[in-house]
């Protein structure tokens, strides 16, 4: 296929596949009828669980999620959702005397995990910035820049660059400082950092304050100095207080992310220096993906890698969705059609194997031959349809495609 063969089928395909395979399937399953918000849990079954807790990940995630596309369609059944999803966040995960959002809740709203965990505020911060562009309500505006406050004024660590990374629920820090079991416990790592500044981003299109210029700012130039490491052209994934590293393995769907996230950035800030290095970057990053991060039989992206060669044979959906943003982020930043062929064929991969036809949205993951793996979740606490929703608004954002009515933009500079 020609460029202007792939960009074309990109437009025809993923508005259809943004509305009628991914969020018609969110709409019709993730709705808990019974105890408001949303279940906590579908497996991969499609078994939905009643009783499981419910994480701010998941309904954060959800937030951003419909805020996002409502605020691209117009679509009255986005706002709705939007709408659910932050009334359940303020009334259930918001701690009215610590300020802050808890990590979990049970199935009837009631305070489960009440642990701060840092990545879990800023995705909170990402959502409501969003709900704010979609419908200019500034009480959003206002939970999401108090919640970056208590962020700087609890996590900042002013002795050192960046962060800490979890907290209690009256904000004292905690020995085990872990997103989930499969993570090392140590002192900084760039999976808080990146979304960090991801959130810090999405805040500074609706609030342009010089503070949180200089946090953006510095967290973009913190992930280039000390999480990317030129020599392998991955970002490391765990360091103790001091930044030393702690960890040899790498995520390429990270890597990819990182990569883009940091242009989006560098260009919100309008900072020509930064530009320039995270061009750099991401044509770097884009380059080992393609040399060391794609199946060459099957067009997918592995898992981990370890040493210059992927250890993890097996595929997970929100890697796919990364890369394929990153792939064209870096094909229209060079106009070179490796990457641009290389997205799609990722792309490819997903329609052929990671899309689940039969009930909709993608399988979680898949083993080494192709195959879903029926244990994992379609909706749960790290199952959520932000990855692969973006990845379809920033590919029609890119091609042009325009807004089929905007609602409130709530983009106006707000002090």
């Amino acid at each position: 296929m020609t460029a202007a063969e792939i960009r074309n089928s990109f437009s025809d395909e993923l508005h259809t596949e943004l509305h009628d395979h991914i969020l018609a399937f969110w709409l019709k399953n993730a709705p808990d009828t019974e105890n408001g918000g949303f279940i906590g849990r579908l497996t991969g079954t499609h078994e939905a669980c009643p009783k499981a807790h419910k994480s701010v990940i998941l309904n954060a995630r959800i937030l951003w999620t419909f805020s996002a596309a409502g605020r691209v369609t117009g679509n009255q059944d986005y706002l709705d959702m939007a709408g659910r999803a932050y009334n359940y966040l303020e009334q259930h995960f918001h701690d009215k005397k610590y300020g802050g959002f808890y990590w979990s809740v049970n199935y009837e709203g009631i305070p489960n995990e009440t642990k701060k965990h840092v990545y879990a505020q800023v995705f909170v911060v990402y959502a409501y910035s969003e709900y704010f562009r979609l419908t200019g309500n500034l009480s959003a505006l206002e939970r999401a820049k108090e919640v970056f406050r208590l962020i700087e004024n609890h996590a900042g660590s002013h002795d050192k660059r960046g962060y800490i990374e979890a907290f209690d629920e009256k904000w004292n820090p905690l020995d085990d400082v872990r997103l989930s079991p499969v993570d090392q416990n140590e002192a900084r790592s760039m999976n808080t950092h990146i979304h960090v500044m991801e959130a810090y981003a999405n805040l500074y299109r609706v609030w342009q304050h010089p503070v949180l210029y200089e946090k953006l700012s510095d967290l973009v130039i913190l992930v280039l100095d000390l999480i990317y490491d030129p020599e392998n052209q991955h970002f490391s994934s765990f360091f103790d207080a001091d930044w030393n590293l702690k960890s040899g393995f790498y995520s390429y769907g990270h890597d990819i992310e990182t990569a883009w996230l940091l242009v989006d950035s560098a260009k919100l800030l309008n900072d020509e220096t930064l530009i320039r290095r995270t061009g750099a970057v991401l044509i770097e990053t884009a380059g080992m993906l393609l040399n060391e991060g794609i199946d060459p039989d099957t067009g997918g992206v592995y898992n981990q890698g370890f040493a210059g060669s992927p250890v993890d044979p097996e595929y997970q959906w929100w890697v796919q969705a990364e890369a394929v943003t990153g792939l064209y982020y870096a094909a229209e930043l060079t106009g070179d059609e490796r990457f641009l062929k290389a997205a799609y064929g990722v792309w490819d991969f997903v329609r052929n194997y990671v899309k689940d036809r039969e009930r909709g949205e993608w399988f979680f993951r898949l083993d080494k031959d192709g195959k879903p793996v029926p244990e994992e979740d379609k909706i749960g606490p790290w199952k959520c349809p932000y990855h692969n929703t973006r990845f379809c608004l920033e590919l029609l954002e890119m091609n042009g495609i325009p807004a089929a009515g905007t609602g409130f933009s709530g983009d106006e500079k707000t002090s």
